[in-house]
């Protein structure tokens, strides 16, 4: 049952990607082009999820915001899991004191609240995609660390 699940999972994953990377490729999504004789046109085969209020497709639009956020869910991961892997194969490799003093530092950071430390950082660099990457990615290396440090 759990396998098929995973392999449903899967398969939805792939969907949303394709997607994603398709209708935009496919279809223009200039934001700048409005058409305010089509602003909020109910879905029809024209538009299959309809207009927004400056008449742009939604299809398209939601199609475009899916695409950045998993190129930012797969930044965010990469980053993390480079910083984890630095960190802990830092810890494991050299041991000792330093060992112990890295593994406390990642508790004092696995200790800050996400949330908080991510709004700071977001709030520090205003709109930047960046800014999110390494809010994201400075808050969630811990565990990568810390499995890294463990099979080492």
């Amino acid at each position: 049952m759990a396998e098929r699940r995973f392999k449903i999972a899967v398969g939805v994953l792939i969907l949303v990607a394709l997607y994603a990377a398709l209708v935009p490729w496919l279809a223009d999504v200039d934001d700048r082009v409005t058409d305010f004789s089509a602003a909020r046109l109910a879905p029809s085969f024209d538009h299959p999820f309809g207009t927004d209020s400056a008449g742009r497709d939604l299809f398209v639009r939601i199609a475009a915001g899916i695409r950045t956020s998993l190129l930012i869910a797969l930044a965010c991961a990469l980053l993390a899991t480079v910083i984890g892997v630095a960190v802990g194969t830092t810890a494991g490799l050299v041991g000792g004191w330093m060992d112990r003093f890295v593994m406390r530092g990642t508790d004092a950071v696995n200790a800050l609240p996400h949330l908080l430390l991510g709004i700071v950082i977001v709030a520090m660099f205003r709109g930047s995609i960046a800014a999110i990457v390494l809010s994201i990615a400075l808050t969630h290396w811990t565990q990568v660390a810390r499995i890294i440090r463990s099979e080492i």
